[in-house]
């Protein structure tokens, strides 16, 4: 080993050969793995090497039938995954308090793995709806953990919200966490939000109260946009392997309008590959960011283009293979101060 921290040579066997310094040595000491194979001595994914195991049916003469076999690590070990997507759809609404007769809904979607093993992974997301009555976007930053059959996630989400009928658009930001099981032929979660800057004004209005001794006090009537909090769980399914699937949610919405009674929102979506690249989807979105007076929701038709984890990638049991980050979900009522 280089003693000086600075790569090093020495000559032998008629050649040179590059010694490895402590960061070199450091590398094999924690990628590899006890046991009877090279990688107990050389890293996994090292681009210079393969297992070879040689075996025969004849114990006493090794050399009449031999078969020779070649091992290398998966490609998630030496190649770990990055997923990129963006989503467009587009369809109709429903329900007496929706915002718009159609939506246009846009997404972009990025997951990296990095740290030892590659099991912690940093997830981004944009979102963009249009409702001819409302837009609403928002931006997520997530840290994954993976420890086998196990996920977690927490994130935050800074979201706005601009409703045609008020005067203006709010912000708010929440935070995300979620725990899923990825087993080998279904995965499910749960997750929860819980709003931090949970509330905006945005519209007020000034008026006289009632006249009292000392003075006629001075009323603001706000409008609130607030977070709704959730609590809920996800599924993916596969329906035809490695062509058609299936990903669905449920949550409770915890709201906190004086008076108004707590709802459920769902989602489900079926998607079929296409392409490599390209994958086709129709979704069913109930209550999926606006809460109001009675339940509202979509039906959109899009694509995906790029790759996003699916039923095929549960294979890799190493890498996170990204975290459900729901809708922001939001409401808007009258405040008195």
């Amino acid at each position: 080993m280089s003693t000086s921290g600075k790569p090093e040579t020495v000559d032998r066997d008629g050649r040179s050969w590059r010694l490895g310094d402590a960061e070199t040595v450091a590398w094999i000491a924690r990628n590899c793995r006890v046991g009877l194979t090279i990688t107990s001595a050389i890293p996994p994914c090292f681009d210079r090497y393969a297992t070879i195991t040689f075996s025969t049916n004849d114990p006493a003469a090794p050399a009449k039938v031999v078969s020779v076999n070649g091992l290398v690590p998966p490609d998630y070990e030496c190649t770990p995954p990055l997923f990129t997507a963006i989503d467009g759809a587009i369809g109709p609404t429903f329900g007496s308090a929706q915002t718009g007769n159609y939506i246009v809904d846009t997404a972009g979607h990025y997951l990296q793995s990095f740290g030892p093993g590659r099991r912690w992974g940093v997830q981004l997301q944009g979102q963009y709806a249009f409702y001819s009555g409302r837009q609403d976007g928002q931006l997520d930053a997530s840290l994954l953990y993976r420890h086998g059959l196990w996920q977690a996630s927490v994130g935050g989400t800074f979201g706005v919200a601009n409703l045609r009928s008020e005067l203006e658009s709010g912000a708010l930001n929440e935070v995300a966490v979620s725990l899923d099981a990825l087993l080998p032929n279904i995965r499910f979660g749960a997750f929860a939000t819980k709003g931090l800057k949970e509330t905006d004004v945005v519209g007020a209005s000034e008026s006289l109260g009632p006249i009292v001794p000392g003075g006629t006090p001075l009323l603001v009537h706000e409008r609130v946009l607030h977070t709704v909090d959730s609590v809920g769980g996800s599924v993916q399914l596969n329906l035809v392997p490695n062509v058609w699937w299936l990903d669905a949610n449920a949550a409770f919405l915890n709201r906190h309008a004086p008076g108004a009674s707590n709802k459920a929102g769902a989602n489900v979506r079926v998607s079929r590959q296409v392409l490599p690249w390209l994958v086709a989807m129709a979704q069913l979105d109930v209550n999926e960011s606006f809460v109001g007076s009675s339940n509202v929701g979509a039906v959109t038709f899009g694509v995906t283009i790029g790759r996003w984890p699916k039923p095929r990638d549960w294979s890799n049991p190493v890498n996170p293979l990204g975290a459900l980050v729901p809708r922001m979900h939001y409401e808007v009522f009258d405040r008195l101060r």
